[in-house]
């Protein structure tokens, strides 16, 4: 499944930046300077990045609130008061490093989509194949270790893409850390 992101800012900074940081074949966005258009947030696959200044408005809170979807990350630029934190999954602030922002945005859609998720089980060539590409081989180098050819490591991959909805290495060592498939500490040494 395909996540849709939708950032609410009006800084081309902020909105730039946060796309470069996320981009990857998963992620399709939109700009949204008004943040009226959040009456449409129940939908699971979309994740809505909100920039705390907007909050200024106090009828932009009212629109928070009436979101039941629960997909909603506060873009923190400046000091929020903690009651108003509260409406919001996650937080992800200014000076978060570019993976731990990628980590909190799928682990959040992870969780919105894990009754999808239960369609995409590996089977256990697939998870050593998995552990191989996110440990950065590459195709060869995987056949070798495994003793198949690159055509069926081209097969598992495209498999896992498929059960996935994942196509690059960074988004596949993502989705192995939150499947407990490697450990955090692993991805360190990468």
């Amino acid at each position: 499944m395909q996540m849709k992101i939708k950032i609410y800012t009006n800084s081309d900074i902020i909105y730039y930046g946060l796309k470069e940081i996320l981009y990857s074949n998963q992620f399709n966005f939109e700009l949204l300077n008004n943040i009226k258009d959040l009456a449409n947030c129940d939908d699971a696959s979309t994740i809505h990045i909100i920039d705390n200044v907007l909050l200024f408005d106090t009828h932009n809170i009212d629109l928070i609130k009436r979101c039941t979807s629960h997909n909603i990350v506060l873009l923190q630029t400046t000091y929020l008061q903690s009651s108003l934190q509260n409406l919001f999954n996650i937080i992800i602030n200014l000076d978060e490093k570019d993976e731990t922002i990628k980590f909190k945005i799928f682990k959040l859609f992870n969780n919105k989509t894990d009754h999808q998720q239960t369609n995409a089980i590996l089977s256990e060539r697939e998870i050593e194949v998995l552990k191989l590409i996110v440990s950065g081989y590459q195709n060869k180098e995987i056949a070798d270790k495994l003793n198949i050819s690159i055509n069926t490591v081209l097969t598992h991959r495209k498999n896992i893409s498929q059960k996935t909805g994942i196509k690059s290495v960074s988004g596949l060592t993502i989705f192995a850390v939150l499947k407990n498939i490697i450990s955090l500490e692993e991805t360190t040494n990468l």
